[in-house]
């Protein structure tokens, strides 16, 4: 599916955005990389790892971006029943 190049800076995009988190960077300054990372298909599992860490680190998001990151994450994932069965909130 990704060049090896490209299988390699999607990890240094992950890595970076997630060492910025801890590092107490403005947590809705990462939103874009989260997207980008969304777009390119990185596993389900480090994508709520991140929105999570993301939301613990700013306290929340914003109601605006909970909703467009959720929209995004449902239609990278193709899971539609989690809105069904009221995990995400």
């Amino acid at each position: 599916m990704f060049s090896k190049s490209s299988k390699v800076f999607t990890k240094d995009v992950l890595e970076l955005t997630l060492s910025d988190l801890v590092a107490g960077f403005e947590p809705s300054s990462q939103t874009p990389a989260i997207e980008e990372l969304m777009a390119r298909g990185v596993p389900i599992t480090d994508i709520l790892r991140l929105l999570c860490l993301q939301s613990l680190v700013g306290g929340g998001l914003k109601t605006k971006e909970a909703e467009n990151l959720r929209r995004q994450f449902l239609q990278v994932s193709h899971l539609p029943a989690v809105l069904k069965s009221g995990l995400w909130i």
